[in-house]
């Protein structure tokens, strides 16, 4: 089954298995056809700056951030992904670098 979403509706990716769960404001779905890492390749292509990965196994987009802690980020949705030891600074400045970007954009 082929699933059509826009970009602004994904909130985060995971990967479970061999199987990459697609996470949206309205639900979720399952995408075997492509590995994390070319599903991250193809986001950054869409969007670049957009989505980030914060630690393995996880693609998340940056609109959807409530808080960043040195632990995890809390999704608007109330998802909490974790962050790789010691990547905080990089995470929450790639957050700053792309909130500036996107309201000089509006």
């Amino acid at each position: 089954m082929t699933h059509s979403v826009a970009l602004k509706e994904i909130t985060h990716i995971e990967s479970i298995g061999h199987c990459r769960v697609v996470h949206t404001a309205n639900g979720s779905f399952d995408e075997r056809q492509q590995s994390l890492s070319s599903l991250q390749e193809r986001l950054g292509a869409l969007a670049p700056g957009q989505f980030i990965s914060p630690c393995r196994g996880y693609i998340v987009n940056q609109s959807a951030i409530r808080t960043i802690t040195a632990q995890d980020i809390q999704l608007c949705s109330e998802a909490k992904i974790p962050i790789r030891r010691g990547e905080f600074r990089k995470i929450r400045d790639a957050y700053f670098q792309w909130v500036f970007q996107s309201e000089g954009e509006v």
